[in-house]
């Protein structure tokens, strides 16, 4: 009997719905994943921007698939999404599934801190203190940026910055 992919797998998951131990116990983990990932693509393909960082997340902390990751933080920056901004535009910066475009990559992070991303606004303020990222040293703009991040939402950018502040002076 020639069976397909899916045929299997059907089986497999009304089985594993019925059997006790640790395999069955991981398939259903695996199969409850699987279905998350199938409502998070559909929720991405509506537009809608907390699916596709999610999906990012899971690329490319869980997976370690930056390329994928990169793609859906990329379309949530393309609707102006301020975490979509910043994860697009670091992956620029670093060459993290994608070619290494530092220009492009700043002009993302500028976008996302100057919608208040505080982590964003951070690395430019650090960026511009030490001359990284294609930028030169310029503590004006390292001041700026630095001053949004230490009063951004984030506590641990907030403490970040704020220290970066006080080596200024």
């Amino acid at each position: 009997i020639c069976r397909t992919h899916a045929q299997v797998r059907n089986a497999i998951e009304k089985l594993a719905a019925h059997i006790d131990g640790d395999k069955a116990k991981r398939w259903r983990r695996r199969l409850e994943e699987s279905e998350k990932l199938v409502h998070l693509r559909r929720l991405a393909e509506t537009g809608d921007p907390e699916a596709m960082l999610s999906l990012h997340f899971h690329y490319y902390f869980l997976k370690h698939q930056p390329e994928e990751a990169f793609h859906y933080a990329k379309i949530a920056a393309d609707l102006g999404n301020a975490r979509g901004l910043q994860k697009a535009g670091f992956a620029l910066c670093h060459g993290k599934g994608v070619c290494k475009n530092q220009a492009n990559g700043v002009a993302l992070l500028a976008a996302a801190a100057g919608a208040g991303h505080g982590y964003a606004a951070y690395e430019l303020g650090r960026s511009f203190l030490s001359g990284w990222l294609g930028l030169s040293r310029d503590a004006s703009q390292a001041r700026l940026w630095l001053d949004r991040a230490a009063n951004s939402e984030g506590p641990c950018v907030r403490e970040w910055a704020s220290d970066l502040l006080g080596t200024m002076q």
